[in-house]
């Protein structure tokens, strides 16, 4: 291929890429400029993408951006609210990053078939309300890692679906599978984040006068707090 050099990804869809098992066909959702499909195609890691969006405009960005660096025949950009426009033959693995966790959600919610495929999951936000959902609706968090990008602490988390539903303990929602790595300086940040999250919806709770919940989020930070102090 000839064409400009390759790019180099962010942090936190370089985690994402890691995660996509060789040879695999993916579709990556809300691709914008189709920066992953694309650097896993010249990597020779997939063997078909698909590049979907609900908007046409990151649509064109992304065609420019295939049709530059030559993987056309590799990769197809797609109209799609979520997975509906996506048939379930078409794909082995689902990337769904770069938007809100209850998104996320919604978007697994309304797509029945995607409980045979591997997902990728990175919310920009709603961690908590995302875990939820997954061990509330059957799916298991594989493995999960904290990565560093853009100034800011994301969550990248491998799930699959299982059908057996989790009742997990509080300290879980806030750091899922974090706490099962090596704690380097990027999940202690993601830590450190989650406990000053904590203590903020602890001075709701008090405000409201509702005790136990003030003190179901002291245990949290206690528990959390070892791991910083370690």
């Amino acid at each position: 291929m000839k064409c400009k050099r390759l790019f180099k990804l962010s942090p936190r869809l370089q985690m994402c890429a890691n995660m996509i098992n060789p040879n695999a066909s993916i579709v990556d959702v809300g691709t914008d400029h189709a920066y992953l499909p694309i650097w896993l195609a010249r990597m020779g890691r997939i063997s078909k993408a698909i590049a979907c969006d609900i908007n046409l405009m990151p649509l064109e960005r992304a065609k420019k951006n295939i049709d530059k660096y030559e993987v056309s025949s590799i990769i197809e950009t797609r109209i799609s609210d979520g997975l509906k426009g996506i048939n379930e033959g078409e794909v082995d693995e689902i990337i769904i990053a770069g938007m809100g966790g209850e998104l996320i959600a919604k978007i697994i919610e309304d797509t029945e078939w995607i409980k045979s495929k591997k997902l990728i999951l990175n919310p920009m936000s709603s961690d908590m309300n995302l875990r939820v959902y997954l061990s509330k609706n059957g799916y298991e968090i594989n493995e999960e890692v904290a990565v560093l990008s853009d100034n800011k602490v994301y969550t990248v988390m491998n799930c699959e679906y299982t059908g057996k539903e989790n009742n997990y303990c509080d300290e879980y929602y806030f750091v899922g599978k974090l706490l099962e790595n090596n704690l380097n300086k990027d999940t202690l940040i993601y830590i450190n984040n989650q406990i000053k999250d904590l203590k903020n919806r602890k001075k709701g709770e008090e405000i409201k006068q509702n005790y136990s919940n003030v003190r179901r989020i002291e245990k949290v930070i206690e528990y959390l707090s070892k791991y910083l102090n370690n």
